[in-house]
């Protein structure tokens, strides 16, 4: 069994970005058959070499097919995957910043989702699953640390049979954050994001089952325009103070 949790983004700064993701109420994370009326056209999938992080076939801080960079010890495979024995963990006894990179070639040429799986604690700087060739897209994750979410990269455009994927953290020692099951899925579908939102979608949104959050936290909408209009407008200030700052020190050169 699965539940669906429309698990929408909704930024706002000029857009509104909207993604979903899948809740796994069950250690099975790969696909179940499901019979629908109107099925879509088939998918090619392409699984991401070692992208279920099984190849080792043990507990490593250097998976076959990836390269780490930055505080090497925050990465490291280790038991308890979602669809096998082991997964990719983030987590350090101290603040880290790491990544972890792959390409995929010999692809053909045009648009891709990539899916994963994952769980996190949440309240990271920034943790997020990025793909494409020259222009990357991104995923940043929610909070789930008991459960393993599906979620999705959308619209990766492939130019030239490749394709980079990267795995990021940058945290304090008391977050983690575990990847598995990441696989490409070429569908043709461009993903762009909805231009032009505005306040008066706010309802519908939420009615939709939409949920905003900011560092991964859920927060109330309403809030979180204030506090960046707050935001702007004390940098604003500070930014005049500064200004006058500059013109008395000149004055008192000047006349000194």
């Amino acid at each position: 069994m699965r539940n669906i949790k429309n698990g929408l983004i909704m930024k706002i700064t000029g857009f509104i970005a909207i993604s979903f993701s899948i809740v796994c109420s069950t250690a099975a994370c790969s696909d179940d058959p499901v019979a629908v009326a109107n099925p879509e056209p088939a998918v090619t999938v392409v699984k991401v070499p070692n992208g279920s992080f099984e190849e080792d076939a043990a507990e490593t801080a250097s998976p076959k097919g990836w390269t780490v960079s930055g505080d090497y010890s925050a990465a490291k495979v280790v038991q308890g995957g979602c669809e096998g024995n082991y997964a990719l963990q983030y987590g350090a006894t101290s603040a880290y910043t790491v990544s972890t990179r792959q390409t995929v070639n010999g692809l053909e040429d045009g648009i891709y989702d990539l899916e994963f799986y994952y769980k996190s604690t949440g309240g990271q700087i920034s943790c997020y699953v990025a793909a494409g060739t020259d222009t990357k897209k991104m995923t940043s994750l929610q909070a789930s640390p008991s459960t393993w979410v599906r979620s999705y990269v959308r619209g990766i455009k492939v130019e030239g049979g490749k394709c980079d994927i990267e795995i990021h953290s940058e945290s304090a020692e008391a977050n983690w954050s575990r990847f598995d099951g990441l696989r490409l899925k070429k569908t043709e579908k461009e993903f762009n994001l909805l231009k032009g939102g505005d306040i008066s979608q706010l309802t519908y949104v939420e009615q939709m089952g939409g949920k905003f959050y900011e560092n991964g936290e859920e927060k109330d909408c309403i809030e979180l325009i204030k506090i960046k209009e707050i935001m702007h407008e004390l940098e604003k200030t500070t930014d005049a103070a500064e200004h006058v700052g500059k013109i008395l020190k000149n004055l008192i050169v000047k006349y000194s």
